[in-house]
């Protein structure tokens, strides 16, 4: 008597991390990522259906996600994804996606991308954001990258 096959548990990425080719040296950011985490670098196409193929894919594979980090450009409640914006214009128009990402991420997005935190509309935008994914959201109201461009190295809001 053949017994049905156990589906198999969850196998745990500590961090998924996806760089938007248009950021500035995306090929060095990749390169000094924390080992363990997962690193995409997504092109200048449509990058929302990009990353929506990157966790199909790992739902699939029945992987849960830790965290989800996005590097790409942004402006007060905007993010710049490829060819593609993700803002309170285009919010419902991808919230079936964001759904699917978060299936198989347990934990927080992680958003660096300039000022996308900043303002009235930035508020608004990850407030939005946050009902769509469910999960903790960090973001910046400040410009992100390299300190001697202006830069921050760390977000600072969390919704």
């Amino acid at each position: 008597m053949r017994l049905p096959a156990k589906p198999m548990p969850p196998v745990t990425v500590k961090d998924l991390v996806l760089i938007d080719s248009g950021v500035f040296a995306p090929a060095q950011l990749a390169a000094g990522v924390v080992a363990g985490m997962e690193v995409h670098r997504l092109n200048r196409g449509d990058a929302i259906a990009q990353i929506t193929a990157i966790f199909q894919a790992k739902a699939s594979q029945n992987v849960a996600i830790a965290n989800v980090h996005i590097l790409c450009h942004g402006a007060p409640g905007c993010l710049y994804l490829g060819d593609r914006e993700l803002s309170l214009d285009t919010l419902d128009q991808y919230t079936t996606q964001l759904k699917a990402w978060f299936r198989c991420a347990q934990g927080a997005l992680l958003l660096y991308g300039c000022q996308v935190a900043a303002g009235d509309a930035g508020e608004e935008f990850i407030d939005r954001l946050h009902a769509v994914v469910d999960r903790p959201i960090l973001a910046s109201a400040q410009r992100v990258g390299q300190v001697a461009l202006g830069g921050e190295l760390a977000a600072e809001f969390l919704f």
